[in-house]
């Protein structure tokens, strides 16, 4: 078993410092070690975390408009011209001096070394509200990108429980994922079709939606056989506060998600555990499924070019269908994005978990061949018993 790393990030400031508490424990435990710490200030972060976002948004948009097949999911946004590489190395070279920063801070850095073994899995969990914050480069890290490779960096806010509802006691035999294919203006999401109609091979039982109405995506989500994955392509963008997130289910209609809460809660309660949304800057979307205690979202922090979407999701599926732990799955898909940072620099850092902590991540097997489980544990009491009766 491996490691769950959380670090809550209390209310604080870039020009004052952040309050921290950093607890490890064996993965799907309690904690085994808590301690307090302090991250110092750095005031010069929050604007080179800004000046490389606009230098990608201005570097996704220019390679849009030059090539129609490399759309981006997100509307145009204005950015200055500044270099985006010079930018992701400025950011990434400020984030990690902060993060490699003395006094307070060292006794977490030093805690982190001395629980954490290299070889093994390791969750990491970032908790906080603060938008900057959760827009840092965290895979960045170089702590856990350098030292410790088989980890992988999620998302959550400080406040979380447990879903309601049972998921254990579901009976379907197949992986149900409900995918909505909105607003494909300008991108190619046909891909994303044949991405999720190959894991029928795995297993799947998938319903597309393709630029549904509002009433169609609602009662689909109200379906009471339930679903294990809600997936979305299409155009999305989110508040520059990262408290709400829209995404186009068709060219006429967008969705928050607060306007689908009943039902979401509902797919929630009937055993939806994982939601994927392949389109961009994201982090608002996220924000909202984190308070219906969603199990765990991916979502894409910026505006992402529709080819890397495309060759992140069929990354991801493929290693997460085949069984592939889901952290382990994401950080696979995530780093082969790396051919791609010569042409988007800090591209990789876009897939992003958002991770509910009072829920520990199941597999792809774990969610199929249910009934076989059933049948199983069944005849295995009933041969307990015939031995009993028997003797």
């Amino acid at each position: 078993m491996g490691k769950l790393v959380v670090l809550n990030l209390l209310d604080g400031s870039f020009e004052q410092g952040f309050p921290v508490i950093l607890e490890i424990g064996e993965d799907g435990t309690n904690s085994k070690t808590r301690i307090l710490g302090n991250l110092p200030a750095a005031p010069h972060l929050p604007e080179s975390l800004h000046q490389w976002q606009q230098a990608f948004h201005e570097k996704v948009n220019a390679a849009s408009s030059r090539q129609s097949q490399n759309q981006s999911r997100i509307k145009s946004r204005k950015a200055i011209n500044f270099s985006c590489y010079d930018s992701s190395k400025e950011l990434t070279a400020q984030f990690n001096n902060w993060l490699n920063s003395g006094g307070e801070w060292q006794k977490i850095r030093d805690k982190l070394q001395q629980y954490l073994h290299k070889d093994e899995e390791i969750r990491v969990i970032i908790q906080t509200e603060d938008i900057r914050l959760r827009q840092l480069p965290w895979q960045a890290w170089d702590l856990f990108a350098e030292s410790y490779k088989k980890s992988e960096i999620a998302l959550s806010g400080p406040e979380y429980e447990s879903p309601d509802g049972q998921p254990h006691n579901r009976k379907r035999s197949k992986v149900r994922i409900l995918a909505v294919l909105g607003n494909s203006d300008n991108i190619n999401i046909d891909f994303d079709r044949q991405v999720l109609q190959s894991l029928r091979k795995r297993g799947a039982n998938i319903k597309f939606l393709q630029q549904p109405t509002r009433k169609q995506l609602f009662e689909q989500l109200w379906d009471e056989q339930g679903w294990d994955i809600f997936f979305f392509a299409g155009h999305s963008f989110s508040q520059p506060d990262g408290q709400t997130g829209w995404f186009e289910i068709n060219q006429e209609e967008n969705l928050a998600i607060n306007e689908l809460k009943n039902a979401l809660e509902t797919a929630i309660k009937r055993g939806l555990q994982l939601a994927i949304f392949n389109s961009c800057d994201g982090l608002g979307l996220a924000n909202q499924l984190a308070k219906l205690h969603l199990p765990q979202c991916i979502v894409m922090r910026e505006p992402v070019p529709d080819k890397v979407a495309q060759e992140f999701l069929q990354d991801f599926l493929s290693a997460f269908a085949n069984n592939k732990p889901f952290y382990a799955a994401v950080r696979q898909a995530r780093c082969k994005l790396e051919s791609w940072e010569k042409q988007y620099p800090g591209v990789s850092w876009l897939p992003i978990i958002c991770q509910n902590p009072a829920v520990v991540p199941t597999a792809w097997q774990d969610w199929g061949n249910r009934p076989f489980h059933y049948f199983y544990k069944a005849c295995s009491l009933l041969l307990i018993a015939s031995i009993f009766f028997w003797e």
